[in-house]
């Protein structure tokens, strides 16, 4: 029996069904270490804090917490970066239109000049 479309499709289709079910099979494993509720906290009292408390609440609760201490310098580096990749996409669109219709905007601003 030979499949319709040639070897390549088949071996190409063999793969992707593969790597699929290994997907599959991976993440399946993987749900029960994926936490739940991820906090965010920027002071090492608090952290220790929670640290003590959280045991407790994930018996009590029936999930899995995870704490994340995070140094203010970097969340702000990370959030200034965000802001400059923005502000650098939003600048694109419009410097297009301008190169595009470049002649069209020169023009415009000249015809109201006047000769002196």
């Amino acid at each position: 029996m030979e499949f319709p479309y040639g070897k390549a499709p088949f071996w190409i289709l063999v793969t992707a069904v593969f790597c699929g079910a290994l997907t599959a099979f991976t993440s399946l494993n993987r749900q029960s270490e994926k936490p739940e509720l991820v906090m965010a906290i920027f002071s090492k009292e608090h952290y220790d804090a929670y640290k003590r408390v959280i045991p407790e609440f994930e018996s009590q609760h029936g999930c899995v917490v995870q704490l994340q201490l995070v140094e203010r310098r970097a969340l702000w580096s990370r959030l200034q970066s965000a802001l400059l990749a923005g502000t650098l996409l939003a600048i694109i669109p419009p410097a297009i239109l301008f190169f595009y219709l470049q002649r069209e905007f020169i023009s415009g601003l000249t015809s109201g000049a006047v000769k002196g």
